[in-house]
């Protein structure tokens, strides 16, 4: 039986040269490298951004807490007062 010269998709790429198959490979590998760089770069800038936001509620709780600190100072300099009177 003679190799015919036409045949569908999946056996035709059997008999592809190596170069193409290499060349093919380079570019799926390319591309790969490609999106994971992007994909990096991405993470990177949020995590950045995240670090600054994380950073500024930070400082807000312990303002928060420095405030609750000074009004739980004064309630109970309060209560001394009316206690002692």
């Amino acid at each position: 039986m003679p190799l015919q010269t036409t045949m569908p998709s999946p056996m035709s790429d059997w008999f592809c040269d190596i170069p193409t198959r290499l060349a093919d490979a380079l570019g799926a590998a390319k591309f790969q490298f490609e999106s994971l760089a992007r994909l990096v770069q991405y993470y990177k800038t949020r995590c950045g951004q995240q670090k600054v936001i994380m950073d500024r509620m930070r400082n807000e709780i312990e303002a928060i807490k420095e405030l609750k600190r000074c009004a739980g100072g004064l309630q109970v300099d309060g209560n001394l007062d009316t206690d002692m009177r």
